[in-house]
């Protein structure tokens, strides 16, 4: 229970946001990097462009402004027609802690 709560007290997610289809960045909660971007440069763009309803995009851990991150996207649709993505980006240090937990419990 102690290993749970000490992890509990820590942020998973790096950064929330939301951007249109062209990259634009329209909403973003960030404790990595405050600055809105175009995320259409990014090497994944690509990828994520071909996502339909429902698929997820899951990244190979990337380090970014000295933090191990995943990031996870999905394409935000409305009325059929893909408008956006949501992007999550989640401490990779975080997630390792909680497999080492939950490998403990398992013991």
């Amino acid at each position: 229970f102690y290993h749970i709560h000490k992890v509990n007290k820590k942020n998973i997610y790096k950064e929330i946001i939301y951007f249109n289809t062209k990259g634009r960045e329209i909403y973003k909660k960030s404790s990595i990097f405050l600055l809105k971007t175009n995320v259409s440069k990014n090497k994944y763009f690509s990828k994520i462009k071909k996502l339909q309803e429902g698929q997820i995009y899951i990244s190979d851990v990337e380090k970014y402004r000295n933090n191990l991150v995943i990031r996870i996207i999905t394409p935000i649709f409305r009325k059929f027609k893909k408008v956006g993505y949501l992007m999550g980006v989640v401490d990779y240090t975080f997630l390792q802690e909680i497999k080492k937990i939950k490998n403990e419990i398992k013991k």
